[in-house]
């Protein structure tokens, strides 16, 4: 049985460049990741402006870039 995704993945879009790679954009600051948990969830933990949104309690920017 396949383990449960954490819940940070949520806080990013899933891209695909021109090589066909996946990648992943954080939904606040649109920084491009490859698909590294643990760099994903690095980026998650340090994300000055998802961070800052939380400690003013601003709504999650819903861009659709």
């Amino acid at each position: 049985m396949p383990r449960e995704k954490s819940s940070f993945w949520s806080e990013f879009k899933e891209k695909t460049d021109q090589n066909g790679k996946k990648r992943f954009q954080c939904k606040h600051c649109s920084t491009e990741k490859a698909m590294n948990a643990t760099r994903l969830l690095d980026h998650y933990n340090t994300c000055l402006a998802r961070l800052a949104s939380q400690e003013f309690n601003l709504p999650i920017s819903s861009d659709s870039n």
